[in-house]
């Protein structure tokens, strides 16, 4: 599952790419993008809608609401985070905490993490389909509560480097 706006920069294109990859070996597996269209996009669009796989092994879902994103989270064995840049980066510790091992891009607002579940990959579509492989027959490492920084905390944090200007 990915979970974001569907814009430039968050990498989407790499993800179907990745994927496309692995349905080429015949590897059985779906793709859900959860997030609304997003600028400058049109051609991912695109791609997008006139999929093979659309309803399929691929899915997009569109304006959900908290509850029905938690079930999808129950339905998900893995959350990708395909970002080139980021600000925080929600859906990693939205992932985690919902028991989904996390895909994210090597970058470095994602590196600062150190979290049992949490993979990394780096060199495109191909990086990324073959860490998708090795990351699906791992087990998921129980994670300590309250050890998942929030968005709260990483505010909190923002705030007291604010104050030291």
């Amino acid at each position: 599952m990915y979970l974001s706006t569907v814009t430039i920069r968050k990498g989407h294109d790499d993800l179907l790419s990745a994927f496309d990859i692995l349905w080429s070996k015949g590897i059985d597996i779906n793709l859900t993008i959860v997030g609304n269209k997003g600028w400058r996009i049109d051609g991912f669009i695109e791609r997008l809608l006139g999929h093979q796989q659309l309803n399929k092994k691929l899915f997009w879902k569109e304006r959900l609401l908290d509850s029905d994103v938690a079930e999808l989270y129950q339905k998900s064995d893995i959350a990708f985070i395909a970002s080139e840049d980021e600000g925080f980066g929600l859906v990693l510790e939205e992932g985690l905490a919902n028991q989904v091992k996390v895909i994210a891009r090597d970058i470095d607002v994602f590196r600062e993490r150190n979290y049992p579940n949490l993979y990394f990959f780096s060199g495109g579509p191909e990086g990324l389909s073959q860490k998708i492989i090795e990351v699906a027959s791992l087990n998921f490492e129980k994670i300590p509560d309250g050890a998942i920084r929030t968005l709260k905390d990483f505010t909190s944090g923002l705030a007291d480097i604010f104050r030291l200007i």
